[in-house]
């Protein structure tokens, strides 16, 4: 107990030596130096009622800064979106290339001017005329 009297003391001996510092600062002084009995600390819940809205708004910063950089769709998972695009990238061109060749082929088949060759090949091949040790040379 006395040394908690001490660092009040200290505090307070700090406290007037500052005042006589700062313009327009005064300390109100106390009825007897050695007591703290005119002292009203302040009541936690009054602390807790003051810190609440502050601590709520912080942890509301913190979890979007959280989300934001390791998320769903944060920066870690920036180098998996670069992976899927190059995959997806190379499955387009593959279709793409599929598609020019069934482009081709629609072409060859077109009513107004069929290729005797190609549908000679489509019929066989449907009709299962093809044996398997024959080869089928395109001219083009």
């Amino acid at each position: 107990m006395a040394e908690s009297r001490k660092r009040t003391r200290l505090r307070l001996t700090q406290l007037l030596h500052v005042s006589s510092f700062v313009p327009g600062f005064r300390l109100k002084p106390l009825k007897d130096r050695d007591s703290l009995d005119g002292v009203t600390r302040r009541p936690a819940l009054s602390m807790i009622r003051t810190a609440f809205w502050p601590t709520v708004a912080v942890a509301v910063i913190v979890y979007f800064a959280g989300a934001a950089i390791v998320g769903q769709n944060g920066l870690f998972s920036l180098a998996g979106y670069r992976h899927q695009r190059a995959e997806h990238l190379a499955q387009l061109k593959e279709l793409q290339t599929e598609r020019d060749r069934l482009a081709h082929h629609a072409e060859l088949l077109d009513p107004r001017h069929v290729d005797p060759d190609f549908a000679e090949e489509m019929v066989r091949k449907q009709t299962g005329q093809i044996r398997p040790d024959e080869v089928i040379v395109p001219v083009n």
